[in-house]
């Protein structure tokens, strides 16, 4: 059997990768192994993929088969813990500026070095795909594209989520850190693509010695503000929606293959039994089932950005009144899914308090059983407008991103009173039909779901399998 090396960077890649993994593994098609180049995979991922029969692999300081519990808890216990006892020292500041120069200093010998094993380890391997989720030089990616050109595999991106330029900018802008600073002159000069205005600020994309490291190398990408932008022989999108926004932001056409996703076609699947699952659901949180189901997706904190509500004193109280709200709505059984940024030590108290139901399901499984879906900003929308489902878009930080604009079925909303504003409208059934209506004729731009996305994706693997170079690897 051909092996696939699929490689997280963040927790959130793992659902969309992992469903592809498996069932390319129960397809017997391809192995696939996991190699963690970022974070280390968490216990309960760990267990998940053991149970699959998933090789796993992780960077901790070298890249190592991961597959112990004990090397978990020693990973752990070598993270130092910050307490108010040693953040307070005269020379905490010096110290803290000395482990970012020095870190700098050497980093581009230690990236030639994690260069060099990563190089080992593909080549021993002899993998044919590699699959990432998203190309950043952030997480070292650009790189595993290089060497994989090198050994002739192809690399294949499905993103897991979506953010333009505007998106990053304010990530800068907002970080403060990438704000233009005297020492980015060099860079603003000699590779000014690093470099936008944004909020009449000139802010920077990353690091000094990131950007000089990935240029001097060789690895960074035609446009830094676009994600995805690298040399990944191929894009997957999941839909017209997605191809047109990666075309739009300055990537070819020839990069870009429709394919749709792994999880599509278990949204396809949910779509089929959409009925069942809604039932099976209000049995298990004991809802009534004359009340309409909505299905809110709880954003992570996004600090150091403020809420655009001065309601909103900080994230815990920000849960608490957006919950509050929710629930006082009769109207509506509400089930809560948290993003996995989002632990459950930061909400379990609160939702105990309040009586609030939650569900650990994937969103996939949930959103065709919903009849109304509520998300901040967040790519999960696709989804829903795909499932013909009317949308509230909570923008509590104030991103007003362009993503969903103008989209049919969806309304946004900004602070508490546009919340509650927006709520009394979609609890209407006759707005909530009419909502619905709008959205009908335009549910197959958001997504593939006729449940034949793997077998493009097997398709598309072929087709660059056959490439001249590939089977100069593969031999």
């Amino acid at each position: 059997m051909k092996k696939a090396l699929f490689v997280i960077s963040v927790p959130g890649q793992v659902p969309e990768l992992r469903a592809l993994a498996i069932e390319l593994k129960k397809r017997e098609e391809y192995l696939p192994y996991f190699y963690f180049n970022r974070a280390l995979p968490t216990a309960d991922v760990l267990a998940d993929f053991t149970a699959h029969g998933i090789p796993t692999f992780a960077w901790n300081k070298r890249l190592v088969p991961w597959g112990f519990p004990d090397q978990l808890g020693q990973a752990r216990e070598k993270s130092p813990v910050i307490t108010d006892a040693n953040r307070i020292g005269f020379f905490t500041p010096i110290k803290a500026y000395l482990r970012r120069f020095l870190g700098a200093l050497f980093y581009l010998p230690r990236l030639r070095w994690r260069i060099k094993l990563e190089r080992n380890f593909l080549h021993r391997e002899k993998f044919s795909q590699l699959i990432l989720a998203e190309d950043s030089f952030d997480y070292h990616t650009p790189t595993l594209i290089r060497l994989g050109r090198e050994l002739n595999l192809p690399t294949v991106i499905f993103p897991y989520t979506l953010a333009d330029a505007q998106e990053f900018a304010e990530g800068a802008y907002v970080c403060k850190n990438f704000l233009w600073k005297p020492q980015y002159f060099f860079i603003s000069v000699l590779f000014p693509k690093w470099v936008r205005f944004h909020r009449a600020r000139r802010v920077v994309k990353s690091s000094a010695h990131l950007i000089l490291a990935n240029e001097y190398l060789g690895t960074s990408p035609p446009n830094p503000w676009v994600m995805n932008s690298g040399r990944a022989d191929r894009i997957a999108v999941e839909s017209p929606y997605m191809f047109d926004y990666y075309r739009n932001a300055g990537i070819s056409e020839s990069q870009l293959s429709l394919t749709g996703f792994a999880s599509l076609d278990r949204l396809a699947e949910e779509l089929e039994r959409r009925d069942a699952r809604k039932k099976e659901l209000y049995e298990i949180h004991g809802f009534d089932p004359a009340l309409p189901l909505m299905l809110c997706s709880v954003l992570p904190t996004q600090a150091p950005r403020r809420f655009l509500d001065p309601q909103f004193r900080d994230y815990e109280d920000f849960l608490e009144k957006y919950a509050v709200i929710l629930r006082s709505w009769s109207g509506m059984n509400v089930l809560f899914k948290f993003h996995p940024r989002v632990k459950p030590e930061d909400y379990s108290a609160l939702c105990a308090r309040l009586n609030l139901q939650v569900t650990p399901d994937e969103t996939t499984s949930l959103i065709p059983a919903c009849d109304v879906f509520i998300a901040s900003v967040s790519a999960t929308i696709r989804w829903a407008l795909l499932c013909g489902k009317p949308v509230i878009n909570f923008d509590a930080y104030g991103y007003r991103y362009k993503d969903f604009k103008d989209a049919p079925g969806l309304l946004v909303a900004e602070t508490l009173p546009e919340l509650e504003f927006q709520l009394e409208k979609i609890l209407d059934p006759e707005r909530r039909a009419s909502l619905k209506e709008e959205l009908a004729p335009k549910k197959s731009y958001w997504g593939v779901a006729d449940g034949k996305s793997v077998d493009r994706i097997l398709e598309l693997f072929k087709e660059l399998e056959t490439t001249p170079a590939a089977q100069s690897q593969n031999n």
